[in-house]
């Protein structure tokens, strides 16, 4: 059996769903139906769980080559996604888009994700992430 090799690291995979977590949330200021919002914060938990298992795989390398503090300190910085993650798919499964606004809120104010509202030009495709989200979480 051959090697699966990775082509995206883990800085450049989070940097690329930061941007479009950015650009999500600007489509969802834009979206009309509960069915796209639900679409757009399924999207999100999606990229956010993206995020957290390459942080995952980041720290379990550093930990692999005997990095425990640099480890600890990352998973730290970004502890953020996988409470925020929490938080909107419980709003999702709830289908409580207030409770999705406010997170949204939260996600807007990460300096982080506020940077990859600036750079993303071009639109997204989240249509049919629901359906993707209910597939993976139940």
């Amino acid at each position: 059996m051959s090697r699966i090799i990775k082509t995206e690291n883990g800085f450049r995979m989070r940097e690329r769903a930061l941007k479009l977590i950015g650009k999500a949330i600007s489509e969802f200021e834009n979206a009309k139906k509960d069915a796209d919002l639900l679409d757009i914060a399924s999207f999100i938990a999606l990229m956010l769980d993206e995020i957290e298992n390459s942080v995952q795989e980041t720290s379990v390398a550093w930990e692999k080559r005997e990095y425990w503090i640099k480890a600890d300190q990352f998973r730290s910085e970004w502890n953020w996604v996988g409470q925020l993650k929490a938080q909107l798919m419980q709003a999702i499964q709830q289908k409580d888009l207030e409770n999705i606004g406010e997170i949204f809120e939260r996600l807007r104010k990460n300096a982080k994700v506020l940077e990859g509202m600036i750079k993303v030009r071009k639109g997204i495709d989240y249509i049919g992430s629901y359906s993707r989200f209910k597939s993976k979480f139940g």
